[in-house]
């Protein structure tokens, strides 16, 4: 997408598409299956995640946000204040964010993730 675009509300992107470093997506916006989040991404407002996600850059993830069952995180990642020790836990059920989590690049968001206003890909 080019620099500066503005897509209207509603509107839908049907090919794949990169958002520059700075975008930021607002309340109610969904990401599809296969989707990565990369460096420089902001959450305006409720975001969901309609399928599995990767997650490219370390990303910030919101108090309130939910991270669903299916979620793949990695070592080096921080989950409500807890350190992820093992290579790759993936959560059996879906985990509400209440504190510090900070995922690392390489984990993948599970289908129904929801990342609430301020998370941050950086």
């Amino acid at each position: 997408m080019a620099s500066g675009a503005v897509l209207n509300k509603d509107t839908s992107v049907v090919t794949a598409s990169s958002l520059g470093a700075g975008s930021m997506l607002t309340t109610d916006t969904s990401i599809a299956g296969g989707s990565s989040l990369v460096l420089g991404l902001t959450m305006m407002g409720s975001t969901t995640i309609a399928g599995s996600v990767s997650v490219a850059s370390p990303a910030l993830v919101a108090s309130g946000s939910t991270l669903a069952a299916g979620t793949k995180i990695i070592t080096g990642s921080l989950v409500n204040g807890a350190t992820v020790s093992a290579t790759t836990t993936t959560l059996v059920a879906p985990t509400t964010v209440q504190e510090a989590t900070l995922l690392a690049a390489g984990s993948t968001l599970g289908a129904n993730s929801e990342l609430a206003a301020g998370t941050i890909i950086f």
